[in-house]
């Protein structure tokens, strides 16, 4: 998916619902680590704490090497 469709579909979603459940915020930091990807294309290395908090809600251990 486009970055600019996966942008559209955030914001649409962030309009209409309040976040109430945890599968919400699941979903949302998902659909924000592909926005992250599709800018990585373009500038290496930005957003890298966003992206550590999205890497964790999916994963309950984290390291770096």
């Amino acid at each position: 998916m486009a970055r600019d469709a996966i942008i559209e579909k955030l914001a649409s979603d962030l309009a209409h619902f309040p976040i109430r459940r945890e599968s919400q915020v699941v979903y949302l930091l998902a659909e924000i680590r592909k926005v992250i990807d599709h800018e990585r294309e373009h500038t290496p290395g930005c957003y890298e704490i966003l992206e550590l908090f999205c890497h964790w809600v999916l994963h309950t251990t984290i390291w770096r090497r």
